[in-house]
């Protein structure tokens, strides 16, 4: 078996599209998004046999800030890989993805997007310790009638707030757009005290995703003023939740409610099998939109993550600093 960082992009795209667990954060687009935006650095990874790719690991590495921030920032993501075709062949991956970023990050997590039935013998022997980590999941092949009677009662009055006060759903039809988009982010991301990605992700997501349908950038407006957004990322019939944010002074009229309201419906009239909520969290911490993402009456399922620690001392000044930022800025 042979490890490289480079193949054919048909040949990629082509595995990934096959496999059962091909998902829009291990295509080659995807790694063109990592490629055109700030502050992250694309690592990808193949086995090949005969010339057949027999797995891949799109990972990226990725920092906030300069100098000493980036040295402490640093950490390698792995979203919905490795894609392998045997534990033999995920193992060798990960093997060399530690040799090419542990001397850059603090550490390496793999965040899966399935449930295994033992997610710890994978990759007993590869120093990655399983972490719990839940989601929600939405079934749109009930259509949206079984959708609208699976929603919590507060959250079906919220929706119905939203069309009484004239909310309007549409979906960005122009980059000239974005700045807008990434303002609503930016600042329900300083609410929260949680650093957001630089504009040059939505760009590069735009770029490369939009015009192959595999991204969508969502609005709602009210009096023609964009006042609530979310990113979904699509692949095969999933639809993933990415981003979202809203105006704190526009939450009476119940935006999210509405804006997820007429996601889900857009995905069933547009033949998607199942909405991924894009995480809730982890079981042993408190996380505000878990109850949110719940009372959409999706299925709670706990795919959780995989973390290997390579500059354990370093990471742990991070996390003081981080948790100091957090209560006192």
């Amino acid at each position: 078996m042979k490890l490289t960082t480079e193949v054919d992009g048909t040949q990629w795209r082509d595995f990934v599209n096959q496999s059962p667990r091909g998902n829009i954060f291990q295509t080659p687009e995807m790694a063109d998004v990592y490629k055109d935006t700030l502050s992250y650095d694309p690592v990808s990874l193949f086995a090949l046999e005969k010339g057949e790719i027999q797995g891949l690991a799109l990972a990226h590495l990725i920092w906030n800030g300069k100098g000493m921030m980036k040295k402490f920032s640093t950490r390698c993501i792995l979203q919905g890989g490795p894609i392998c075709r045997s534990a033999e062949v995920g193992r060798a991956l990960l093997g060399r993805l530690d040799e090419l970023v542990r001397r850059r990050a603090l550490y390496s997590e793999i965040r899966n997007l399935w449930e295994f039935e033992d997610p710890f013998s994978q990759f007993k022997s590869t120093g990655y310790v399983f972490e719990p980590h839940m989601n929600y999941l939405l079934d749109l092949r009930v259509g949206e009638e079984g959708l609208w009677l699976a929603i919590a009662k507060g959250r079906r009055r919220g929706v119905r707030k939203g069309e009484k006060a004239g909310l309007e759903f549409s979906e960005l039809s122009d980059k000239e757009q974005l700045p807008v988009f990434y303002k609503i982010l930016e600042e329900t991301y300083s609410d929260v005290r949680i650093p957001l990605a630089d504009k040059s992700l939505f760009t590069a997501a735009y770029k490369n995703l939009n015009p192959l349908q595999e991204a969508k950038f969502f609005l709602c407006h009210t009096g023609g003023e964009p006042i609530a957004c979310r990113v979904v990322l699509i692949h095969k019939k999933t639809m993933y939740d990415w981003y979202a944010g809203f105006l704190r002074d526009q939450r009476t009229t119940r935006p999210n409610d509405f804006l997820v309201w007429n996601i889900l419906k857009w995905g069933v009239k547009n033949g998607y099998e199942v909405f991924d909520f894009g995480g809730a969290g982890s079981p042993k911490e408190e996380y505000g939109p878990r109850e949110f993402k719940r009372s959409f009456g999706g299925e709670l399922v706990e795919p959780g993550r995989l973390k290997k620690v390579y500059k354990p001392r370093q990471l742990w000044i991070t996390n003081k600093a981080f948790r100091f930022c957090r209560r006192f800025t």
